[in-house]
């Protein structure tokens, strides 16, 4: 069972890592409901508890700090909507809100699994790059 809520995880909750657009704010028109986010985080539990032997014998807050960090790696990954700004020089792809990149996410995982596989469990399909080569 996961210990981690959706506020770990929004931004603007208590600690939360990264800003995920709250559908309910009337300055936005979509975003992720707590719902969502708990789902994200039912997944990184499930999957952690795949991955790491030991893992229900965690203590409360380790389970809690891997499960938030690792369920918005998966937001970051799989739910944000990139967008794009562009100039003639220079290409930038940035994400709605703000918080923690994809890379740090990625260390934070690899700080707390000590299988060092969870980070790396993310969606590879999704195009990152500058180049579509």
């Amino acid at each position: 069972m996961a210990t981690a809520t959706a506020d770990d995880v929004r931004l603007d909750g208590n600690g939360g890592v990264i800003a995920v657009a709250d559908p309910t704010n009337s300055d936005t028109n979509s975003g992720l409901t707590d719902a969502d986010i708990k789902s994200y985080i039912d997944d990184a539990a499930f999957e952690a508890s795949q991955a790491i032997a030991d893992y229900s014998e965690w203590d409360t807050e380790r389970k809690r700090q891997l499960e938030k960090y690792y369920a918005a790696l998966k937001i970051r990954t799989l739910a944000d909507k990139a967008v794009s700004s562009t100039s003639r020089e220079t290409v930038s792809v940035s994400y709605e809100g703000g918080g923690m990149s994809i890379t740090e996410l990625r260390n934070q995982v690899d700080k707390r699994d000590p299988t060092g596989t969870l980070a790396r469990n993310t969606n590879t399909r999704r195009y990152v790059g500058s180049t579509n080569q």
